[in-house]
Parts: C-alpha cells; sequence; structure tokens
C-alpha cells in the first residue's frame, strides 16, 4: 500500500497599506516559499488581490510538522 500524502492549503489575505507594499508582500511570499524545501514545497497562488493560497504537501506527516514548528 502506497503511503497518502498529507495535502495543507492556506487561503489568506495579504495588505500593506505602505508606499511600497507590494514589494513588502512579494517578500513575504519569497520567505514563505523559501520556508519549504524538496520535500515539502510551498507553493503560492493568487486567486485575486489581496487573496492567495499556499499548499504544500508531504509523505512525513509527523516529521514535517515537528522540524517546521519547534
Amino acid at each position: 500500500m502506497t503511503p497518502q500524502p498529507l495535502k495543507i492549503r492556506a487561503d489568506v489575505e495579504m495588505k500593506c497599506f505602505q508606499f511600497d507594499g507590494v514589494l513588502h508582500i512579494k517578500e513575504a511570499m519569497r520567505k514563505a516559499e523559501a520556508a519549504g524545501n524538496a520535500d515539502c514545497p510551498v507553493k503560492i497562488k493568487l486567486v485575486a488581490p489581496p487573496l492567495y493560497v499556499l499548499t504544500t504537501q508531504t509523505l512525513d506527516k509527523v516529521g514535517y510538522f515537528f522540524n517546521s514548528f519547534m
């Protein structure tokens, strides 16, 4: 039996009202993608401004959570 991947999805709204707010949002998205790795890549998709969807999936259910949040 093949292991089933754990799929994680987050719908987020990103807003920044500063003069260079778009640059801050881009930087935040780059950092979110950098938080992923080869085993658990983070993907970001634009739904409609300011709504974005972050998705990832992994086969290592326990290891992913312990490594990411500790």
